[in-house]
């Protein structure tokens, strides 16, 4: 695929707007599936192992450690020679502080670097700091100092919000290094993928805020309905 196909396909998809200001996604995941088929093969194939491997929305759901644990070391295989494999990695190493955070919220034991150091470079220093806060690691990551409270306060929404815009910010800022190519492809799709889950979580919150509010209305209905002697 040259650089005018690139060209064409990148300048054929809607711009994305920050999540925390979209109502929706510019283009469904369908319609951008079908505009991805202009892309080699291969590169169909690569953003296909990727979605699969870092989006949430796209993981199956029977999906085990030990499979994403290989999914991982193939997509490295692939792309370690790579800037899209940086850009991966941070990904990566996002993901298992978190779940380094969540283990310790729960008292569990430190993840064994000897089964994540594929997956994250960090495995060894949380280990070695798995009492510290952040785990010594703000001065790289720091928004660590900001998620760690609202985890251990159970704020699932601000810590969503914190780690999608970080995130966001991260991919924004990457797309200064590129033009037009795969580089370009993948940075949508990372950005796009953030959106999508914002709008679709913020959606969820206020499906439940409304059957919340509609209960709450039916018990107190009720309850007049008791003290005045219908029920």
């Amino acid at each position: 695929m040259d650089r005018l196909q690139y060209i064409d396909l990148l300048v054929s998809l809607p711009h994305l707007r920050n999540p925390f200001v979209s109502e929706q996604t510019p283009i469904s995941r369908v319609q951008l599936t079908k505009r991805l088929r202009v892309l080699a093969p291969e590169h169909q194939q690569l953003l296909n192992m990727v979605s699969h491997t870092l989006y949430w929305g796209q993981l199956e759901s029977e999906v085990g450690e030990s499979e994403l644990l290989r999914r991982v070391a193939l997509m490295r295989r692939e792309l370690e020679d790579s800037q899209l494999w940086q850009w991966i990695q941070w990904r990566l190493d996002v993901r298992f502080l978190m779940a380094a955070l969540r283990l310790r919220r729960d008292q569990a034991e430190p993840p064994e670097p000897e089964d994540y150091g594929a997956y994250s470079q960090y495995a060894h220093i949380v280990q070695r700091h798995w009492t510290h806060s952040t785990f010594r690691l703000e001065g790289r990551f720091p928004w660590l100092v900001q998620v760690a409270p609202l985890l251990e306060e159970g704020d699932a929404v601000g810590l969503e919000k914190a780690l999608l815009g970080e995130v966001w910010r991260y991919y924004t800022r990457q797309m200064h290094k590129v033009q037009y190519g795969i580089e370009a492809v993948f940075l949508y799709m990372a950005r796009w993928d953030l959106v999508d889950r914002w709008t679709g979580y913020r959606h969820s919150l206020a499906r439940q805020r409304f059957d919340g509010l509609v209960q709450q209305s039916l018990d107190e209905a009720r309850a007049v309905l008791q003290r005045e002697g219908h029920l």
